[in-house]
């Protein structure tokens, strides 16, 4: 749905998913866990009819030990 279908279907749609695709391998790479930094009874959905989604995703991040080069 965010990209439409048929005639109406996004022209960014391929490089959008490359763009997240590569943001996430880079974050996964740059650390060594992610977790929720609320309980999930915190999170938040969007009120839309026509999408579904989080309003906000807050995330505790932990870089490996020794590793400031990054």
């Amino acid at each position: 749905l965010t990209f439409g279908a048929g005639i109406h279907h996004c022209i960014g749609a391929a490089l959008a998913r490359r763009e997240l695709l590569v943001a996430l391998q880079d974050l996964l790479a740059t650390f060594d866990s992610l977790e929720l930094a609320v309980d999930d009874s915190a999170l938040r959905h969007t009120r839309s009819v026509t999408t579904r989604g989080l309003t906000a995703l807050p995330l505790r991040a932990r870089r490996p030990r020794g590793d400031d080069a990054r």
